[in-house]
């Protein structure tokens, strides 16, 4: 086959139209990878969704999309919760502890 035929049959991949991702879609992923202890995540997807889901009308996307944003709220609040947590113990007692058991050995 000559070299006019091969670049003939050859096309482009850019020829592919971009599939458009729905909001509900864009959420739900960022609610999974949120849950790969990326709790930041959940912060982006809340602070983008929000404003979405008080515009939203009434129907079967804007209920997928609440779905997944507030599952992302929930998840922020626990996260943010047990950050708090853990930092308000580790103040209060690291000098009762001592510094040993912070050393790898």
């Amino acid at each position: 086959m000559t070299d006019e035929g091969l670049r003939r049959r050859r096309k482009p991949l850019d020829y592919l139209p971009e599939p458009k991702l729905r909001d509900a879609d864009i959420a739900r992923r960022m609610f999974l990878v949120g849950s790969c202890l990326l709790p930041v995540i959940w912060l982006v997807c809340v602070a983008r969704f929000w404003r979405a889901l008080a515009a939203a009308p009434s129907g079967a996307e804007a209920e997928e999309l609440r779905t997944w944003v507030l599952r992302s709220a929930v998840g922020l609040a626990c996260a943010v919760a047990i950050f708090t947590a853990w930092t308000i113990i580790f103040q209060t007692k690291y000098e009762a502890w001592g510094l040993e058991f912070l050393l790898v050995t």
